[in-house]
């Protein structure tokens, strides 16, 4: 499992009503930034559009200060990520608040862990 410190964490469109996208963002020393997009229909992407896919993913593990998500093999190729990472970064309450009910668009069942 590897780790990443998110420098952000954006909650795009409103998953209320199926729209919108999760975006993390984290430093990366060869292009400056890496980014890990998970879009309302389920399709995973990375900076460079090669590494993307649909696939089964969860949230296993959502609080105010870490997120921790696992794919299934195939997706985590496609996205050169291990199977499960965690993304490390201190959310707001509105921003927790926005995170949780994405994870219930996508059936999660992820422990909250405040």
């Amino acid at each position: 499992m590897r780790g990443y410190s998110a420098t952000s964490v954006r909650i795009l469109g409103d998953f209320d009503y199926g729209e919108g996208s999760i975006e993390f963002e984290w430093p990366d020393p060869i292009c400056g930034y890496e980014l890990l997009i998970i879009d309302v229909d389920g399709h995973c992407s990375r900076r460079m559009p090669i590494n993307s896919g649909s696939g089964w993913f969860e949230f296993l593990d959502v609080n105010r200060n870490r997120i921790k998500l696992r794919f299934d093999s195939a997706l985590a190729s496609k996205l050169q990520l291990d199977d499960v990472i965690t993304v490390e970064y201190r959310l707001t309450d509105d921003e927790y608040d926005l995170i949780r009910r994405a994870v219930d668009y996508f059936g999660g069942s992820a422990e909250s862990g405040e």
